[in-house]
């Protein structure tokens, strides 16, 4: 009995430690948590950013001025007009394109001169895709300044829905996410394997990655499953189709590659996890049987 009374409770000496240890435990679940969050924004602003640059954005941009605008049709029909402009000089209008784009009759005419519809038409598309990456839907003005949007699950709304985020202020919003998200995930990463015991660290930081990268990858093939559930099977609505094909081919990708990573150190991680967890199992039989 101590002198202070008859109730008095020795306090434990691991108290502190089991507090300490309790904390630590929290602070460990929280990092892999976040990390698997983080790492999953970080994925999906990496593949949002490189599906935006010029060179994978301009191709998918130009398949889709190509079958909204009618350009080809135009050409043929006007063609009679379109060459007497491109040798005449100055600047080419095409009649009825729905784009304010102008062709240097330079860049129509052949190296005999002779005006040639193919280059035309190639100088008409580069131009008119570059406009389109600039300014979206607002390229489309009619002579009245007016926008006319078409639905947003129809099939030219998907393209349009496309076009938009194919733009170049797109590119560089998802740019700008990148890299912080990107030393977050690095220093969570680092946290895990600090705040983690034995194999449990490498178990958290395998399965966080595996989990980001299965978040992107169904995310993606979600999207484009959506894309060939929702477009038709009209020239607009196949072109859709086509480019989500094409561009969430690097997501999908990008959530796979870190899918695959993520097992390769889970896996491994459990396996020797259980091998060592038995192994002390059994020492600590032989060691019982011993004390008897």
């Amino acid at each position: 009995m101590s002198r202070s009374g008859p109730w008095d409770v020795i306090p434990d000496p691991f108290d502190e430690f089991n507090a300490t240890a309790g904390l630590r435990d929290f602070a460990f679940g929280a990092a892999s948590l976040l990390l698997i969050l983080v790492l999953t924004a970080w994925l999906s602003a990496l593949s949002l950013a490189q599906a935006t640059t010029p060179e994978a954005a301009l191709p998918a941009i130009t398949r889709a001025a190509i079958v909204l605008t009618g350009v080809d049709g135009l050409i043929e029909v006007h063609a009679e007009n379109l060459e007497e402009q491109a040798l005449a000089g100055g600047l080419i209008d095409v009649p009825g394109y729905p784009l304010n784009v102008s062709v240097p009759a330079s860049e129509a005419r052949g190296d005999g001169g002779a005006f040639d519809q193919r280059l035309l038409r190639e100088s008409l598309v580069e131009r008119s895709a570059l406009l389109l990456r600039e300014e979206g839907l607002a390229a489309f003005r009619d002579p009245g300044g007016a926008i006319t949007p078409p639905s947003r699950f129809s099939s030219a709304g998907l393209l349009d829905q496309l076009i938009t985020r194919l733009r170049a202020s797109e590119h560089d919003r998802w740019s700008s996410f990148v890299t912080p998200l990107g030393y977050a995930a690095v220093v969570l990463a680092a946290a895990v394997m600090l705040l983690g015991v034995g194999f449990g660290r490498l178990i958290r930081l395998g399965g966080a990655a595996l989990i980001a990268g299965a978040l992107v990858l169904i995310g993606a093939l979600l999207i484009r499953f959506l894309f060939g559930v929702l477009a038709d099977d009209g020239a607009i609505g196949n072109e859709a189709r086509s480019i989500m094909d094409t561009l969430a081919s690097g997501p999908i990708r990008n959530g796979l590659l870190m899918t695959i990573g993520g097992a390769a150190i889970l896996l491994p991680a459990l396996a020797l996890d259980r091998l060592f967890e038995s192994s002390d199992r059994r020492a600590a039989r032989r060691a019982s049987n011993l004390d008897r």
